[in-house]
């Protein structure tokens, strides 16, 4: 017994067929008995009028299994039969092993749905408020809790930072760079993707990344973000800005360079050379985690945007202004800011212990 969806696949290359005018064979072994009754009379008709319809009709005496016909205009594109036969319902009504219809497995078929009945020109079904509600109630029992990735400690990277220290190659800086400098700037991988050596404006204090444009950045307008040069009295901890002055002579780019920073990388005789193209998600992804595998215990639990979440969550946890965060990650909701940070156990005991008891 035909399907749902095999009966609605052959209803849409009816009406296409219909549509060109040009003939088409019925193919469907449940069509009944009203369909068939009423796509014979109107051959009979069109018999008498056109040489087209005689040769239809001698042919459908021929082959009564399979004729052809065309659709006559009193005949409904979309027609309640088969698809109201008890039958039907019967064979695909669910027992106990079945699963409840997914939230995509629901819009796909009102998207069908609604498709088909905009070919025939009538108003789809899909439109009533109550099979939007029933549509919202299936995507709400089917919906998965939100799992946001962890947050990259500090001192994850400063692992990452000794491992990659003696002699780093191009590709170790590249690594270095994408996680130091979303980490210390709040990043998003569109953010750092976009970065241009002429956008960075390193100085003896500091280094300033123009971003053009950002998710948050609605009227791209343009923001700054800067990153603090660490003491040269600390040469045991990572500087974000040396790395990138390290990156940067690596790479061999002229400060005026329009080039993206973050580049594809092309092995050679003399090693590691970068092309004019940005890498891609899915790649960068590979890259950091693979570097990321040894220090944490499950790297399916990061992602990049665990370098922005854990620099937010670092600097909550430093006592930082939630204004000076909010400037910084160029946020202006506080809800959206919460989400990025993540309390550590021992900034949670601090609401109980200051109770007065």
């Amino acid at each position: 017994m035909a399907s749902a969806y095999q009966l609605l696949q052959e209803r849409q290359k009816q009406i296409a067929l219909h549509t060109a005018g040009l003939p088409f064979r019925n193919t469907s072994s449940t069509t009944s008995s009203k369909t068939r009754t009423m796509n014979g009379a109107f051959a009979k008709k069109k018999k008498q009028t056109t040489a087209f319809a005689s040769s239809a009709a001698s042919s459908a005496t021929s082959e009564p299994t399979a004729r052809p016909y065309e659709l006559p205009d009193s005949l409904s594109l979309c027609p309640e039969t088969p698809l109201n036969e008890p039958r039907d319902w019967e064979a695909t009504e669910p027992d106990a092993t079945t699963s409840p219809p997914s939230g995509v497995k629901a819009d796909t078929a009102l998207a069908a749905i609604k498709w088909v009945h905009s070919l025939a020109g009538i108003r789809s079904p899909t439109d009533i408020a109550l099979v939007k509600t029933a549509a919202e109630g299936i995507r709400r029992a089917n919906a998965t809790p939100r799992k946001p990735k962890e947050p990259i400690d500090p001192s994850t990277l400063q692992k990452l930072w000794s491992t990659h220290d003696s002699t780093p190659s191009l590709a170790d800086l590249r690594i270095l760079f994408i996680a130091f400098i979303s980490y210390a700037g709040f990043l998003r991988f569109d953010d750092f993707q976009r970065i241009r050596r002429k956008d960075c404006i390193i100085s003896e204090d500091r280094m300033v990344i123009h971003l053009t444009h950002s998710e948050t950045d609605q009227f791209r307008s343009g923001s700054d973000v800067t990153i603090a040069r660490l003491p040269a009295r600390l040469p045991t901890r990572p500087c974000p800005v040396a790395i990138a002055e390290s990156y940067s002579a690596a790479l061999g780019d002229s400060p005026s360079s329009d080039l993206p920073v973050v580049r594809r990388l092309t092995k050679s005789k003399r090693g590691h050379v970068p092309t004019k193209h940005p890498p891609s998600y899915t790649r960068t992804r590979e890259i950091i985690l693979e570097a990321l595998k040894s220090f944490v215990p499950d790297t399916s639990l990061y992602a990049l945007h665990s370098f922005r979440s854990g620099g937010a969550t670092a600097a909550c946890s430093s006592g930082i202004s939630p204004l000076l965060i909010s400037s910084h990650e160029r946020w202006k909701s506080k809800a959206t800011r919460d989400i990025y940070i993540e309390l550590n156990s021992a900034r949670k005991l601090i609401p109980s212990q200051c109770l007065g008891l």
